[in-house]
């Protein structure tokens, strides 16, 4: 189970049409909203709750196609359940009720055609998907808790995360 408010200032909104078809009890709703000048956080920690062959029928034809193109079904649940995200923020934040198709920029990043003044980024991992929206650039980021490897860390770190790391009481978690 992850602790997403211990790396995120969420506002997710759960609980609309959409995700009530597709798993039911698994939603839940964060009763506080932001002003609009704050991006929305939009999570879904219940991918094996969601039922991605009914869920298929409600993307984009765009996105179906690159959800089926993974070979394996947990490729497949990540891609639609980050999708997911982005049409029920899109929903409840812009009234926007047809599933977005993307376009891309000269270096790849997605953005909504005929939106092009709502900013989004959606990521996933093992356990989860996250999604955010605002009129803003934004970049969100989510990874699965591995085990703590020190080779690993002594490679990626810089000499001052070495030392915030080795003067931890628990260095697994830093």
């Amino acid at each position: 189970r992850l602790d997403p408010l211990a790396l995120y200032r969420l506002y997710p909104c759960f609980g609309a049409p959409l995700f009530s078809q597709l798993a039911q009890g698994a939603d839940r709703e964060y009763a506080s909203k932001p002003s609009r000048n704050s991006p929305m956080i939009y999570l879904n920690d219940h991918l094996d709750l969601l039922d991605v062959e009914h869920a298929l029928s409600l993307l984009s034809e765009q996105r179906r196609q690159q959800a089926l193109a993974f070979k394996h079904d947990l490729g497949r649940r990540t891609c639609v359940a980050a999708y997911l995200l982005l049409c029920e923020g899109l929903q409840r934040e812009f009234g926007i009720m047809e599933p977005p198709v993307f376009s891309y920029g000269e270096h790849g990043k997605p953005f909504i055609v005929g939106h092009p003044d709502i900013c989004f980024n959606m990521s996933h991992c093992r356990e989860a998907a996250i999604c955010v929206i605002d009129s803003r650039p934004v970049g969100v980021d989510i990874e699965s808790m591995r085990g703590y490897r020190e080779a690993l860390v002594r490679h990626t770190m810089s000499d001052d995360e070495l030392l915030q790391i080795g003067q931890s009481a628990n260095p697994e978690l830093e």
